[in-house]
Parts: structure tokens; C-alpha cells; sequence
């Protein structure tokens, strides 16, 4: 077990796969609840589209909580925008409701990347990872930190790959900020994809097709290594 590796992205290789269910205590109807927020199906003037309501934390004052939930809705609206004029493709936001915590978006076509990657063929998987380190590239010239790079939170339809949940994302220069944040993915991969082999290389290929400063992290990347709490990355 990693230090920081996600329970329930692990790869459990002695039981049959078992199609994907909301997570958590999700309830009905429900397409995902998270430590942070409830993700529902909803319709906004006519379309198909998510809504993203972050849940009151009952141990905060509620003037700091109040606080706290309308600053991160606001943030996480920014967000996909600026990963939109970056060139990402992200969730159009329709409308954010700071006081009420709530975000509503479109709802992106296509699968998990963490599903896709399971069914394609070594070249398909090749492509699809590529094309995430591109997009993660394209964030990172954009100085957009995504704070949870898994392959949870990208999609994929007809071979293109999209990036969904920005609520831990910030704007950030630091290259230790942007190094962690592919280091999070690389961990990801290991932890869930590990039968495929090492699957970083072609991230980082796309990543630093896309990205002026992957030198510098590089760097980073190599540094977090040296740490000794992770294991090794190779690119």
C-alpha cells in the first residue's frame, strides 16, 4: 500500500470486476456523492445537465462554513472556464448559485477513463493517455492546478478526453504545486491500471508536448522521489 493511495482507487486483482454504482452513501438517483458534494441528474432549461451542491459540514461555525462552500463554488466556476479558454474540454458551467453552494453544468457524454483504459487495446490505451497528459499539459501552461487527477475525473468519448471535478483545483505558478498534481495521476495509474505495465511515459509524453516548463517538472517530480515516500517515477 501507498502512503496517499486512495482506498477505492486500488486495483482488488482476485475478484471479478464489477460495474461502476455511485459511490458512498449516495442517494437514489444520485450520480455520485463525494467527502465535499452531492452530484445529481438534473434538467436546466431543457437540457441534460449535472448538478454539484456541496454539503454543509456540520463541525464548522455556519458563518465559516457558509463561507467556505460559496468560495469554493465560485473558485470551481473559474475554473472550468479558464480550462475551457486553455483548450480543455471541461463542463460548461450554467449557472453557479454561490449562497446555495451549487454549481450546474452540462453533463459531459462518454465513460470514465478509469473504465476505458480497462477495455482498450494496447495502442487505444496508448492514445487515450497521451491525449490526458496533453490536457493536463494544456492546465498546466494555464497555470490551472486540478488538486485530483485520477482517471475518475476524466471522461472519454469517441477517443477524445475530457477533465470533470475541479473542486480541490486552484491557480497556481509553483512548480511543486503542478509536480504534485501529476504525481497524484501517476500514483492513480499505479494504484488502479498496475496489470498494464507502467503507463506514466505516455502521459508524460503528451504532457511535455504541451507544456514549456515540464523540465521543471521534471524536477519536481524527481524530487518527490528522492523523498523517499513514493515510489520511483519514471517518465
Amino acid at each position: 500500500m501507498q502512503p496517499r493511495q486512495r482506498t477505492d482507487d486500488v486495483e482488488v486483482t482476485w475478484r471479478e470486476p464489477l460495474p461502476f454504482h455511485p459511490g458512498g452513501d449516495a442517494p437514489h438517483g444520485a450520480l455520485a456523492r463525494g467527502a465535499e458534494a452531492l452530484v445529481e441528474r438534473v434538467d436546466h432549461l431543457g437540457r441534460d445537465a449535472v448538478a454539484k451542491r456541496r454539503l454543509p459540514k456540520g463541525w464548522r461555525a455556519p458563518e465559516l462554513d457558509q463561507r467556505l462552500r460559496s468560495q469554493r463554488t465560485k473558485l470551481e466556476a473559474r475554473l472550468l472556464g479558464e480550462a475551457k479558454r486553455a483548450g480543455v474540454r471541461a463542463p460548461v458551467v450554467y449557472d453557479a448559485h454561490a449562497r446555495e453552494a451549487t454549481l450546474t453544468m452540462e453533463r459531459l457524454p462518454g465513460e470514465r477513463m478509469r473504465e476505458a483504459l480497462e477495455r482498450a487495446t494496447a495502442a487505444e490505451r496508448d492514445a487515450l493517455l497521451r491525449r490526458a497528459g496533453e490536457a493536463v499539459g494544456k492546465l498546466h501552461a494555464h497555470d490551472i492546478v486540478h488538486g485530483d487527477l485520477t482517471t475518475s475525473n476524466l471522461l472519454v468519448h469517441d477517443g477524445e478526453v475530457m477533465v470533470i471535478d475541479f473542486g480541490l483545483g486552484h491557480i497556481s505558478v509553483e512548480d511543486e504545486d503542478k509536480g504534485v498534481d501529476l504525481h497524484v495521476l501517476h500514483e492513480a495509474l499505479q494504484a488502479t491500471h498496475a496489470r498494464h505495465g507502467d503507463l506514466f511515459p505516455q502521459v508524460w509524453a503528451g504532457y511535455a508536448a504541451r507544456y514549456a516548463g515540464a523540465p521543471r517538472t521534471a524536477h519536481v517530480l524527481d524530487a518527490i522521489s528522492r523523498r523517499g515516500r513514493y515510489k520511483g517515477y519514471r517518465a
